[in-house]
């Protein structure tokens, strides 16, 4: 017997010798990631969203999301101090700059030529921006969603209530913001509403009046040959000054400073604001259960500026925003390609954006979608599923299932932004050198002059002069200098 059980413990110690050196194959695999929520809403732990990717991959994904950017850019900055990144990392040009340098991303042009002819057909035109040493290191993570550009929206209802016309100068909007404020437009027989929505923690919400007083919200100027950002442009004063007017009247968010977004786009929902810079899918479509009254309606404005010009709309580009990039630490390099190369396609962005087919919407035989009950009367309800708020981590160019869901205001106002194109800003394709070694720094000089000075009481253009000079001591100097090289060498 002793002889049996002694076989026995010899045979499965052979067994265990055998399996253990193969035990790092059968390792479950998990991608991770991390998001802002697209819909402001912390989807539930266990969720369609993640279920159907799952289903798809046949592996574990682990999508870290937040309810609004100021939280995410918290836990990213931590995670980054702590190098516990995820798999899959946001980042914008700047910081994949600096994470290439310091070989913290992975290039990924053989990933890409294996396991990502998804992506290439979606995206191949747009990763010059994202290409360092003839090696791909970033997928731009734009959509045709995002690239719809930026409106400035009014409420036709208002403006119908208050027997007035869509402005299409600045003093005739600053006349309609005062009108907003003080003649109770929603008819409620209370002083309870406000002209424009205007926030810091909201770049779209601070686009269009660059464009209308001859700058630029995307990009930069040029000036005197030589490539500047609004702080510089002989115009941002007038700018300002426009801005206080409206601040120092109560004509538009007060708290634009601090105020979170998703507060300020529920005060916009409810009713108690009339104009908004935002994209149309959002203003005129995805919004539109948002809203406390039924009979919203919004018409497109493309103002001319003190000089008489209606300058158009900075339209994005595909290859200037945000991209996606694979960790350096990431364990699963080709699984976190096939993640991505699956998210390009309709299947995936329907499951993202729209939800389960026969549940939460069906298609509809001319192309466009429609959303089923009791989500056709509440989207929200969708969105509590984890609907929508996914569709953060990666769009399509072509598969984005948002362009299903458009309505005629909507079409039409993309359109209208399309054939007002602003022509003039200063584009660079590659982002100065001295902007990488600073960070954000000189952003954030910008964002501090802009905030403090539309609340400032005092000597205007000195108080300028003083974050300009700041602007420039702090590599702003140097800044010019290579985006001006930059910029010229484009052009040859």
């Amino acid at each position: 017997m002793k002889n049996v059980w002694t076989k026995l413990l010899a045979m499965t110690l052979c067994v265990l010798m055998i399996v253990a050196p193969m035990s790092g194959l059968a390792e479950e695999v998990v991608i991770s990631s991390m998001i802002s929520s697209a819909a402001g809403i912390l989807p539930p732990e266990e969720n369609f969203v993640i279920d159907g990717i799952e289903a798809a991959m046949g592996f574990k994904v682990d999508i870290m999301v937040s309810a609004n950017n100021d939280d995410y850019n918290q836990r990213k900055a931590a995670l980054t101090a702590a190098r516990n990144l995820p798999d899959i990392i946001s980042l914008s040009r700047v910081e994949l700059a600096e994470m290439v340098e310091n070989g913290a991303v992975i290039p990924l042009n053989d990933l890409l030529d294996q396991y990502g002819q998804n992506v290439l057909a979606d995206k191949g035109e747009y990763l010059g921006g994202y290409t360092f040493d003839g090696e791909v290191y970033g997928i731009p993570k734009a959509d045709q969603e995002g690239m719809q550009g930026t409106g400035l929206a009014l409420r036709k209802d208002w403006l119908d209530r208050l027997g007035l016309e869509a402005p299409t100068t600045i003093d005739e909007f600053y006349d309609v913001m005062v009108a907003f404020t003080e003649k109770d437009p929603d008819g409620n027989g209370q002083n309870d509403t406000r002209g424009l929505v205007y926030a810091m923690t909201s770049d779209q919400t601070r686009y269009c009046f660059p464009e209308i007083f001859g700058m630029s919200s995307r990009f930069y100027n040029l000036v005197d040959g030589k490539v500047v950002p609004n702080l510089l442009h002989p115009n941002y004063i007038e700018m300002i000054k426009f801005l206080q007017k409206l601040y120092q009247g109560n004509y538009m968010e007060t708290d634009f400073a601090t105020k979170p977004w998703i507060n300020i786009a529920e005060d916009l929902w409810a009713g108690k604001l009339g104009a908004v810079a935002f994209g149309p899918i959002g203003t005129s479509n995805n919004w539109m259960s948002r809203y406390t009254d039924p009979n919203v309606d919004w018409v497109y404005v493309n103002l001319a500026g003190p000089d008489g010009v209606a300058h158009g709309f900075d339209l994005p580009r595909p290859d200037m925003g945000d991209c996606i990039a694979i960790n350096a630490s990431c364990k699963h390099p080709e699984e976190a390609m096939k993640l991505i190369n699956w998210l390009i396609t309709e299947e995936a962005q329907d499951l993202l954006i729209l939800g389960i087919e026969g549940k939460h919407f069906k298609h509809l035989e001319d192309g466009s979608v429609e959303y089923l009950s009791p989500y056709k009367e509440d989207i929200t309800l969708q969105r509590n599923e984890g609907g929508y708020g996914y569709k953060a981590i990666l769009g399509s160019m072509k598969n984005c299932s948002t362009i299903k869901t458009l309505n005629e205001i909507t079409r039409n106002a993309i359109d209208f932004l399309y054939a007002n194109p602003k022509t003039d800003s200063a584009v660079l394709l590659n982002t100065p050198a001295i902007e990488v070694e600073l960070g954000g720094l000189l952003t954030d000089i910008e964002k501090e002059a802009l905030a403090s000075l539309i609340v400032f009481e005092g000597d205007l253009e000195a108080e300028l002069a003083k974050y300009i000079d700041k602007w420039m001591r702090s590599g702003g100097e140097e800044w010019i200098e290579q985006a001006t090289e930059i910029y010229n060498n484009q052009a040859k």
